[in-house]
């Protein structure tokens, strides 16, 4: 195994210096403003998923999850969905202090996988929504601006796990015109995967853009919904983006918790 290790980081320092084609954060945030294309993100839990064919903390191993997060990963470019890796792949430039050791390290590893499958086409950062992940905190505040400008006047259907209630006590959905949800569990969801397929595609005309918070099944559904012709973003947890802005500057507009169950149209749990 230690031989391996050291294989790996020799392969990876080389591939340093062979960038794939991924926006920085800030070109991320700006290309979805403009384009309105879905998202479907991949992180540091999702390959580690592929590779090595294991749980993770919040989603049992299943075979047919993978084979679908592969597929999307390897495929070639749809005008419909863009794809999300770690910028890291290339360099961890924009990222804060905290978190280049993490992503370093990471790269050291599984550089080399990332070279491997991904094709030669343009993706996103999938920590664009990360603030403390990807940007320094001079330039937080004007990325979480420009990101709660994607939710200017749409209505908005949250599809998330059952402890995630993105949007409760910050301002992230300051500018939207309508917030609704469908809560999902916490663990294991991909069980549950076709019923909520079908229950999400049934709002089909009745929300202007989709926003999911379910580990790598999000990025599953994000494919899918976007092949349904609805926009669709895999967004992850954004929450702990926005507390990092609005502990610095209060937010004037937040949900609170009676706003949330007020939301809540579904429940699959």
């Amino acid at each position: 195994m230690l031989t391996l290790r050291k294989s790996l980081i020799k392969i990876n320092n080389r591939l340093i210096t062979r960038s794939k084609n991924i926006l920085t954060p800030t070109e991320s945030i700006e290309y979805i403003t403009e384009n309105h294309c879905s998202i479907a993100r991949y992180g540091d839990g999702e390959m580690t998923y592929i590779i090595k064919k294991s749980d993770i903390w919040f989603q049992n191993f299943d075979e047919s999850l993978r084979k679908r997060l592969l597929a999307i990963l390897k495929g070639k470019h749809n005008s419909k969905l863009i794809v999300g890796i770690p910028y890291s792949i290339n360099s961890t430039e924009f990222y804060p202090e905290t978190e280049k050791t993490f992503w370093q390290s990471n790269m050291q590893i599984y550089r080399v996988f990332w070279h491997y499958l991904c094709k030669d086409k343009l993706y996103i950062d999938s920590l664009m929504f990360r603030l403390y992940n990807s940007f320094d905190s001079s330039d937080q505040a004007d990325a979480y601006e420009k990101i709660k400008s994607i939710f200017n006047n749409k209505k908005c259907l949250i599809i998330e796990g059952e402890n995630s209630k993105l949007g409760v006590n910050n301002n992230i959905f300051e500018y939207a015109d309508k917030v609704s949800r469908i809560i999902c569990p916490s663990k294991n969801v991909w069980n549950k995967y076709d019923m909520i397929l079908k229950k999400a595609i049934s709002f089909k005309e009745d929300f202007d853009l989709i926003l999911v918070s379910l580990g790598p099944t999000a990025t599953v559904l994000a494919d899918d919904l976007a092949n349904e012709g609805m926009w669709c973003i895999d967004i992850g947890q954004i929450n702990v983006a926005e507390l990092v802005i609005n502990e610095a500057t209060p937010a004037k507009f937040s949900i609170n918790e009676a706003d949330y169950f007020s939301q809540i149209i579904c429940e699959l749990t």
